[in-house]
């Protein structure tokens, strides 16, 4: 090993020609030094040693600013370049340090967003975020019974919105009925509800 410097907590050596950059933390875990007498084996080790602490600190710097799901981490993390068998790694030892969870997440996302999606919305939303289904129906199971009375108060608000009254025009129920249908509301809540405003006089 040659050319080794230590600088602004950046380590750098020479081995076999080609220069490398590591942290000084990686370098203080192997006791590296000037006349340390590396190998090939080693060397695999430093280096894997060393992206996991930047892949984890890249974590934790992530999770700092929100809850994230599984899938949404690894993908960040694998778009910025990281290795994606090390990215594994340090995603399952998240998990089981608790920094991850997919059903904390999940309630947390329910909660933030069930005031303006219904349920089938909710849940293609979270399969997309890679929740397991099991998980997903049992979190959702809990709103079934609120669904009727979040799906009068946003229709309710989408009216206000676009300064409808009754009477209301078939086209204007129309328009109700696929906005509700879009944020997710379940089809026999919706023919109910619009109904109802089409009794309105």
């Amino acid at each position: 090993m040659n050319n080794y410097t230590r600088s602004a907590g950046v380590v750098t050596f020479d081995y076999q020609g080609v220069m490398y950059k590591i942290k000084t933390i990686t370098a203080d875990e192997f006791v590296l030094h000037e006349d340390f007498e590396l190998t090939d084996e080693i060397l695999t080790k430093i280096l894997f040693r060393d992206q996991y602490i930047r892949v984890y600190n890249k974590s934790i710097t992530l999770l700092a600013s929100r809850e994230h799901f599984s899938k949404e981490l690894w993908q960040k993390l694998v778009k910025r370049g990281f290795d994606v068998e090390i990215v594994n790694v340090v995603i399952e030892h998240l998990k089981k340090d608790g920094l991850i969870d997919d059903e904390r997440a999940a309630e947390i996302f329910i909660r933030q967003k069930s005031e303006k999606y219904g349920i089938n919305k909710l849940k293609a939303m979270l399969f997309e975020k890679g929740v397991k289904s099991d998980m997903v129906d049992n979190l959702l199971d809990e709103m079934m019974p609120l669904q009727k009375t979040k799906l009068q108060e946003v229709i309710e608000d989408k009216i206000f919105e676009l300064g409808y009254t009754a009477p209301y025009a078939e086209k204007q129920i129309l328009k109700l009925a696929r906005f509700a249908s879009n944020r997710g509301f379940k089809t026999s809540d919706i023919y109910q509800m619009m109904d109802e405003l089409k009794s309105q006089k």
